[in-house]
């Protein structure tokens, strides 16, 4: 029997609600339904990496999602670069590539 669990209640039972510096998430494609989990915490998290790529084909997720999920909530997105990483300034279809690529979202309001 596997138990899950939002990570808001996670956040609140396990880490007090403390600010979290970074979180890594990798679930295959999946990543989006694990930010929606994410509620509060979101809000005291400074730095999101998350993958993207041939696995969102399989769930139909697009990088769109994760555009708006993220400037809804006032998060700024980099694409991991081999020489670092390069802020994406709008959405643009052209971000659609399913090649597996690492982003982070900075939160602005802790930068």
């Amino acid at each position: 029997m596997i138990h899950t669990m939002r990570f808001e209640d996670y956040w609140t039972t396990v880490l007090s609600g403390r600010q979290l510096d970074i979180v890594k998430i990798d679930v295959e494609g999946h990543e989006l339904a694990v930010l929606g989990g994410f509620g509060q915490a979101l809000s005291a998290t400074r730095v999101l990496q998350f993958e993207f790529g041939g696995c969102n084909i399989d769930t139909r997720t697009y990088f769109r999602d994760f555009w708006y999920f993220f400037a809804e909530r006032d998060f700024d997105l980099y694409r991991v670069t081999p020489i670092g990483a390069e802020k994406i300034g709008r959405y643009r279809e052209s971000e659609e590539v399913f090649t597996v690529t690492n982003y982070i979202a900075l939160n602005r309001a802790m930068h």
